[in-house]
């Protein structure tokens, strides 16, 4: 009887190439995710120093090239094995990248000036056309930030509402204790009252009685 070994061989491949699949494939991502922010790092830098502003927000979006048909001198990308003289480390990892763009994300207050060196400045070091406005794309936001303190706004709207209402809210708390407790205080000060009376009666009452007393002893 014969049999038939090929679906076996052909099952333990699979099995065996799956894991090896799977860690290229997680290695391709982390390299990719390494290279976004290390790209997104620089350039935000870069442009708060030409721009003197750190109201700059920037993402960077990669796709890197197919392991095969990456060069032999690169492990990862960003990764050189070894260097190579007159190349940037940044130019190395964008050669194993097939297509990139950015979205840098600039103060509405940034005069328009500002906003074309930006681009400017984030195509030399993609290193991609600076007119590609589908590669590099700017948009404008009001950022907000934090304002001193003023007195003044605690008596302007809606600060104000809330001082009314807080005070309101105490007026009627107060109002509603006393009217609570005013029954019960004017009770205790009538117990307190009739105490104190038949303390002071019984005290004029002792004192009578020991001169009684004296005036017998006299006698």
């Amino acid at each position: 009887m014969r049999v038939n070994i090929l679906p076996a061989v052909l099952l333990s491949a699979i099995f065996l190439l799956q894991p090896a699949a799977a860690q290229q494939a997680s290695s391709s991502l982390e390299a990719k995710l390494a290279l976004e922010s290390s790209l997104e790092k620089k350039l935000k830098l870069v442009l708060s120093e030409a721009l003197g502003s750190e109201d700059i927000i920037v993402m960077i979006s990669a796709e890197m090239l197919e392991e095969k048909k990456k060069g032999a001198l690169d492990i990862l990308p960003g990764i050189p094995e070894r260097s190579r003289p007159g190349e940037t480390s940044i130019s190395r990892s964008l050669s194993m990248v097939r297509k990139i763009s950015a979205t840098i994300i600039l103060d509405k207050a940034m005069p328009e000036e500002d906003v074309q060196l930006a681009r400017k400045l984030a195509a030399g070091l993609l290193q991609v056309p600076a007119e590609r406005e589908d590669i590099i794309s700017i948009e404008r936001m009001s950022y907000r930030r934090a304002q001193p303190f003023d007195p003044m706004e605690l008596f302007r709207p809606p600060n104000l509402w809330y001082m009314l209402w807080t005070v309101l809210i105490t007026l009627f708390a107060w109002l509603t204790v006393s009217t609570f407790f005013s029954p019960i205080s004017g009770t205790a000060r009538n117990v307190v009252n009739m105490v104190s009376a038949k303390m002071s009666e019984l005290a004029q009452g002792g004192g009578a009685r020991e001169a009684a007393m004296d005036a017998r002893a006299r006698q």
